[in-house]
């Protein structure tokens, strides 16, 4: 064995000798990593999803395992239908008797149709702004018509209005603190109504947004315009 090699291996030995001694330093630094790909290769992605749902669900996991685990929960589930008092588009002037009125006008103020963020985040349809006078009595709805759909998402998913056209984070959408929230979403799926206050003014918000306050996570949104004439 020549001089050179000899010198090499005791090197290489002291390497590994000092690598060694000082494990309890640098191990913990490797942690992270082995729990990152413990956590890829674990991930319970249902057979069921999209290979482009699964890869989403993956990136959610490695940011937040519970909102993954959540939303393989309801993606394994039935969607919810919206009320079924609702289908109709005179649901929103139910409470209105038209016999006893003498000026009656039901109109779209603002429309828009909802978009996909992503294969998992998602909705389709349109949000329709109507203002309906009946006499002195004014009242605004927002209406999602009867081909609504968004993917099932954790039970606190509601619906919002914002001054952003199209946020897609938090921040944006509660921009200056002016979001709106008009309630629980009611179902996954068909038509349904949303009262807005009258003292809210549209005119100063261009979107709607289907929203997940428990993980912070935008499912939707819908950028509202004037309806052409």
């Amino acid at each position: 064995m020549s001089r050179h090699i000899r010198w090499g291996l005791i090197f290489l030995l002291g390497i590994l000798i000092g690598l060694a001694g000082t494990a309890p330093q640098w191990l913990p630094w490797l942690e992270p990593l082995r729990q990152k790909e413990v956590v890829e290769e674990t991930f319970p992605c249902p057979e069921t999803v999209t290979s482009e749902i699964c890869t989403a669900l993956e990136a959610i996991n490695r940011e937040n395992p519970d909102e993954a685990q959540a939303m393989v929960t309801v993606l394994l589930g039935d969607p919810v239908p919206a009320p079924a008092n609702e289908q109709t588009g005179d649901s929103m002037e139910a409470e209105i008797d038209r016999d006893r009125v003498s000026q009656f006008s039901n109109t779209l103020l603002r429309t828009g149709g909802f978009t996909s963020i992503d294969a998992l985040h998602r909705a389709e349809g349109r949000a329709n702004i109507y203002e309906i006078v009946a006499d002195e009595d004014v009242q605004q709805f927002l209406r999602f018509e009867d081909e609504f759909q968004v993917t099932p998402g954790p039970a606190d998913l509601s619906v919002f209005l914002s001054i952003d056209p199209e946020p897609r984070t938090p921040d944006e959408m509660m921009a200056g603190d002016s979001a709106v929230m008009l309630g629980v979403l009611k179902g996954h799926i068909g038509a349904q109504n949303y009262n807005i206050p009258l003292e809210i003014d549209i005119s100063q918000y261009a979107s709607v947004v289907i929203y997940s306050p428990q993980f912070e996570r935008i499912f939707s949104t819908a950028t509202l315009q004037q309806p052409i004439q």
